[in-house]
């Protein structure tokens, strides 16, 4: 994110900019990983009680469009590329291994 602020200070741009990693996970995929990960089941509901319903529920995903900074020349690295990783080391740091 820092590597982005600093580009973007510099380009003689004003407006709207998305940065993210290349790549779409959706929600369930982003469980799965963890799953695999831990090596346990994670338990999620399918039904929303109204209670802390988060944006990020339901059957649409959405993901962040960066093609605008990349036409402009940011290179961006692509989820797959560090993602499991993190993973693992987070899973590690909470004794899960």
């Amino acid at each position: 994110a820092g590597k982005f602020i600093s580009w973007i200070a510099e380009q003689d741009f004003t407006g709207p900019i998305n940065a993210c990693s290349l790549g779409e996970l959706t929600v369930g995929e982003l469980i799965g990983m963890v799953e695999e990960s831990v090596g346990k089941k994670a338990i999620t509901s399918t039904q929303d009680t109204g209670i802390d319903h988060s944006p990020y529920a339901g059957p649409v995903s959405r993901y962040l469009n960066p093609a605008k900074a990349v036409r402009m020349g940011f290179y961006f690295s692509n989820l797959q590329d560090w993602l499991p990783e993190l993973i693992r080391i987070r899973r590690d740091q909470a004794n899960y291994s």
